[in-house]
């Protein structure tokens, strides 16, 4: 039998290299150090205008990068800002969902990492924290999933 290709998962906050924190930073550059990986997936949005910042950490290592993130289509849309449970005064107490969206979104997620997968053995995967769990289930098994969360804040 054939070894399962291997995975690690990362789950933490989408950051673009203009804006995230040393810590976190710091975190994913360890992470691809020490795992050695052919290759850096990451839950990104095509909307975004700024560069990932996992992306560049990538770059720097000379480790290919890809987005296996959902295209900006109206049926792929979460809850935004305005659906927090605090909106307007704060909108810090997001709201999550739909499930329906969610779970279309992992779907395709998953199925843009096995097609990235498959000219390689090894890659970090880095997604929201909200998907880590379900993604962990999700791939588990066809792969050698490992999960880690790096949730350090700054407010």
């Amino acid at each position: 039998m054939l070894a399962k290709k291997q995975l690690i998962l990362v789950g933490t906050r989408h950051h673009t290299v203009k804006t995230i924190p040393p810590e976190v930073r710091q975190a994913l550059e360890f992470v691809v150090d020490r795992c050695h990986p052919e290759l850096v997936l990451e839950e990104w949005s095509t909307t975004q205008m700024e560069a990932s910042a996992a992306s560049e950490i990538s770059k720097l290592r000379q480790v290919p990068w890809r987005s296996v993130g959902t295209p900006p289509d109206a049926k792929y849309s979460t809850h935004d800002h305005t659906w927090a449970l605090d909106f307007p005064s704060g909108a810090n107490i997001s709201r999550y969902g739909p499930i329906e969206v969610q779970e279309m979104r992992e779907e395709l997620m998953c199925m843009n990492i096995k097609q990235e997968m498959d000219s390689v053995a090894s890659a970090v995967v880095v997604l929201g924290i909200a998907h880590l769990h379900s993604m962990f289930r999700k791939l588990h098994n066809e792969f050698d999933v490992q999960a880690f969360v790096f949730a350090w804040e700054s407010f």
